[in-house]
């Protein structure tokens, strides 16, 4: 029958005489798995531990022991990833605060060159329709503006017109006046000398400027004036009225129509 010593380690007392192993497979079983109902628990919780340390279970074994050492580094592990992830979306959020200015500083930091409507089909243009003469409809109820050369549709885009209190006037009018980098003398920002913008989107009329500051106007690339200070633009367009009455197009296509669309060209605002 195989011997076996206990552990001289735990005592200065423990006897080295040699003693029949009285293990039982009852026995070993019951040192590895104190209860069926132990294991059970134990093969519930255990995948859960490897991921979050929600809660704890009293060791089984000495197996159950190596696991919850994993299991607790698995845990500080996470709780590590947790803080960093914390640490860095705080920088993101405080850098974001102070180069604020800075990007507002540009003018309309918005990426005209590549709005949604180039590839979703909502804005086309066709090169092959030449000749007729040119004329712009502007329809406020769908948004769109439509450019036809004599009775052939040649283009189509979102626009962008007025919102409430500032309507897009409608009626029939003509291209008065045409500049590619125009800037708006009613609205824009008040900057400080060094550029940077103290106060944004701003109305000459209303708001009052802050000491130490110039009015920049907003920048209107490939500007037609139609009706006063209304006008068609590059701008902001998102598929609803948000202008102060003039009328944005993405940039792609406002440069289409102001290649096309020469001095006197009819241009109609309709409901």
């Amino acid at each position: 029958m195989p011997l076996t010593y206990p552990d001289a380690a735990r005592g200065k007392g423990a006897s080295l005489i040699p003693r029949p192993n009285r293990e039982t497979p009852a026995r070993r079983f019951g040192e590895i798995h104190r209860s069926g109902l132990c294991t059970m628990v134990q093969g519930f919780v255990r995948p859960l531990f490897q991921w979050q340390h929600l809660t704890s279970t009293p060791p089984c074994s000495s197996l159950a022991r190596a696991d919850e050492v994993r299991m607790q580094g698995s845990s500080t592990f996470i709780k590590s990833a947790f803080k960093k992830i914390a640490l860095g979306a705080s920088v993101i959020l405080a850098s974001s605060a102070v180069f604020a200015p800075l990007a507002q500083a540009g003018d309309y930091p918005y990426p005209y060159q590549q709005h949604r409507s180039m590839t979703d089909g909502s804005a086309w243009w066709r090169r092959d329709v030449i000749g007729g003469t040119p004329h712009i409809i502007i329809d406020i109820s769908e948004q769109r503006a439509y450019f036809y050369k004599g009775r052939q549709l040649a283009g189509v885009s979102p626009v962008a017109t007025g919102i409430a209190g500032y309507r897009t006037p409608t009626g029939s009018f003509r291209i008065s006046e045409k500049n590619i980098d125009h800037r708006s003398n009613l609205f824009g920002h008040y900057v400080d000398r060094a550029g940077y913008v103290r106060k944004s989107s701003v109305d000459v009329r209303k708001d009052r400027r802050p000491p130490g500051t110039i009015f920049r106007g907003a920048s209107m690339d490939f500007f037609m004036r139609v009706n006063g200070a209304v006008g068609m633009h590059a701008g902001k367009v998102t598929g609803r009225p948000e202008s102060h009455g003039c009328i944005r197009l993405p940039w792609h296509m406002a440069k289409i129509f102001y290649e096309n669309a020469p001095m006197g060209t009819k241009v109609t605002v309709r409901h």
